[in-house]
């Protein structure tokens, strides 16, 4: 990888001079049925969106639902995983 193709110099953050985009997507599930959004390619999509700067995944994810839907949600357990490669 080259430093061009890493992504966004961070300012402010010593020994972090290149930033990489984080997504995290929630699973919100209301009445035993699973939220699922339509996303700009007509594909089907858990709601979520990329981490701002100094954003916890936590909160990213509930403002990403509140932004998508308007609902004010509260969050349950949080999993992760990664998918390398991709």
């Amino acid at each position: 990888m080259t430093p061009s193709s890493a992504g966004p110099a961070r300012p402010g953050h010593p020994g972090q001079g290149r930033a990489f985009p984080i997504s995290v997507k929630g699973v919100v599930v209301l009445d035993g049925l699973v939220l699922l959004l339509r996303n700009e390619r007509d594909e089907w999509e858990l709601p979520g969106g990329k981490l701002e700067l100094g954003e916890d995944p936590e909160r990213c994810v509930a403002r990403e639902i509140a932004e998508e839907v308007g609902w004010q949600r509260s969050m349950g357990s949080l999993r992760a995983w990664s998918t390398p490669g991709r």
